[in-house]
């Protein structure tokens, strides 16, 4: 459930976040993210997998856009 793609999606949140991209923006770009290493990888996840992939890109963002705050 934790492996490499999990914490891609949680590096790129961050830097999303510190960007400050559109939340919506970013919700769409994880998903096609998810979808696109499951074809690039030719991995077999379960849609929990997936979910948990999202919701790591989420709070990667979340936690960039407050690292903003911050400087």
């Amino acid at each position: 459930m934790l492996d490499f793609d999990t914490f891609l999606h949680f590096g790129i949140g961050i830097v999303f976040g510190l960007l400050q991209v559109p939340l919506l923006i970013v919700i769409v770009l994880m998903i096609m993210l998810t979808f696109g290493i499951k074809y690039i990888l030719d991995k077999k996840d379960t849609l929990l997998d997936r979910i948990v992939n999202i919701v790591f890109g989420i709070t990667g963002d979340v936690i960039g856009r407050q690292l903003i705050k911050f400087e």
